[in-house]
C-alpha cells in the first residue's frame, strides 16, 4: 500500500509544519520526506522529548528518525553552502547523516551568494520602504531563472560537474556586480557587509565558492526524473513537507 500526507500552512507561516511532519512521520513509518516547495528561508523547528532540537531548512523535518529520507522536489530553491551548516547544526544534536539520506531533483535552480548578496542590498537600499526579507537570495535567483532562462541558471544538475559550476558562478557574480551598481551606484560605497561586497567584487570567489560545492557533491545524491519516480512509487508512506504559509509566499 502507498499512501501520502501533505501538510498546507493556509496561512503567514509559523503554524507547526515541522512538529506536525515529525509526528507524521512517525505515527507511519513514512520513509521519505518531499520538500515540494520554498527554500532555505524556511525554519521548521522540531524539538524531541530529550531536549534537542533542530530548525530545518533544506533538510526534511522527519531527520530525526532514522533511515527516513529528504527529497527536495523540483520547485524547491536550493542553497547547497547553507545546507551544509544546517547539516554540521543537526550533526552537533546527534544526526550526522542527513545529508546521505538525501536526494536533490537535479531541476532545482540553486540560490547563489551572489544573489543573496544582491537580494540584501536592494532590500537595504529601499531604506523604510523595505519588504521584508530574509535576505538568502531566493527570489532574486527565482526572478533570474525565469528571466534569463537556463543557460544562465545554476541548476543542481550542474553541480557534479566542476567547469560548469565555475563558469555559471562566474557569469551570475559579474551579473549581479553590475545589476546593483546600475540600480545602486558604486558597490564600495554602499553601506552593505564586507563579506558581502568582497564577494561580489572578488573575481576569484566563484573558485572559492565551487571548494564548498566539492563537499556537497560528495555527499548528497542528485537524481532524475526516472530515480525521482521511483522513489514516489515505493510502497509506504511519503510525508509532503510545505515550506511556508501560503499567504506569504507564490
Amino acid at each position: 500500500m502507498r499512501q501520502a500526507w501533505v501538510t498546507v500552512d493556509l496561512g503567514f507561516g509559523d503554524q507547526g509544519k515541522g512538529s506536525v511532519c515529525d509526528f507524521l512521520v512517525r505515527r507511519f513509518g513514512a520513509h521519505t520526506v518531499v520538500r515540494y516547495n520554498g527554500g532555505a528561508q524556511a525554519a521548521h523547528t522540531v524539538v524531541l522529548p530529550d531536549g534537542r532540537f533542530h530548525t530545518f531548512a533544506q533538510l526534511g523535518a522527519g531527520s530525526f528518525v532514522p533511515g527516513v529520507e529528504t527529497l527536495l522536489a523540483e520547485r524547491v530553491v536550493i542553497s547547497p553552502w547553507t545546507m551544509l551548516i544546517e547539516a554540521r547544526r543537526l550533526g552537533t544534536v546527534g544526526v550526522d547523516d542527513a545529508l546521505a539520506r538525501m536526494r536533490i531533483d537535479g531541476r532545482c535552480v540553486v540560490a547563489t551568494p551572489y544573489h543573496a548578496a544582491a537580494n540584501r542590498a536592494h532590500e537595504l537600499a529601499r531604506g523604510a520602504g523595505r519588504h521584508g526579507s530574509c535576505g538568502l537570495g531566493i527570489g532574486e535567483a527565482v526572478v533570474d531563472a525565469r528571466r534569463l532562462g537556463p543557460d544562465e541558471t545554476l541548476f543542481a544538475r550542474d553541480l557534479v560537474d566542476p567547469a560548469t559550476t565555475r563558469a555559471k558562478l562566474a557569469r551570475i557574480r559579474e551579473r549581479k556586480q553590475a545589476e546593483i551598481g546600475d540600480s545602486l551606484g558604486n558597490i564600495a560605497s554602499l553601506s552593505l557587509p564586507d563579506f558581502d561586497r568582497n564577494l561580489l567584487c572578488d573575481s576569484q570567489s566563484p573558485e572559492h565558492l565551487s571548494m564548498f560545492i566539492e563537499e556537497v557533491r560528495s555527499r548528497v545524491s542528485v537524481v532524475d526524473e526516472s530515480a525521482i519516480f521511483a522513489r514516489l512509487s515505493k510502497k509506504g508512506t511519503i510525508v509532503f513537507e510545505g515550506a511556508h504559509g501560503v499567504l506569504l509566499d507564490e
